[in-house]
């Protein structure tokens, strides 16, 4: 369990230390830290685009984050203690300034588990190095979104 998650421009979750840097390795990376990506791309957002995020610990959202992960799990028994919701808008590909992207990864966390939800948007086409999934320290675990 992470005490700070940090947002990062390039489309990923960090939970040492904040990453500036594209990753242009492929999962499984085989790094030192655990990462979260809804869509790992070279982000530009001087160009276009709004990297934002929302942490709630009390209130509808988590009513509807419990709600939600008991539908599809049933049988868990799970009580969202805090949500975690991060959103690149419109941002635009590096080098690429005609392009716009959204998407937005929604961390829930209980007390036991939790739970990864990855959402888009409109996403500008003709970018190469893709990937989403997440991967955890020296890729014990990971998930490489096929496509």
């Amino acid at each position: 369990m992470y005490n700070r998650t940090y947002v990062n421009n390039n489309g990923h979750l960090t939970f040492n230390q904040p990453s500036s840097q594209f990753i242009s390795l492929y999962f499984p990376i085989n790094g030192s830290e655990d990462i979260i990506a809804p869509l790992l791309i070279d982000v530009d957002v001087s160009i276009n685009g709004i990297i934002s995020y929302q942490q709630y610990s009390t209130g509808s959202v988590l009513t509807r984050a419990t709600r939600d992960i008991n539908q599809y799990f049933p049988g868990l028994s799970f009580t969202a203690k805090c949500v975690l919701v991060a959103t690149w808008d419109r941002v635009a590909y590096f080098y690429h300034s005609g392009t716009e992207t959204s998407f937005q990864v929604v961390l829930i966390s209980g007390s036991d588990l939790s739970f990864i939800l990855m959402n888009y948007g409109d996403c500008a086409v003709g970018y190469n190095n893709v990937q989403a999934g997440y991967d955890t320290i020296n890729s014990t675990a990971y998930f490489k979104i096929p496509g």
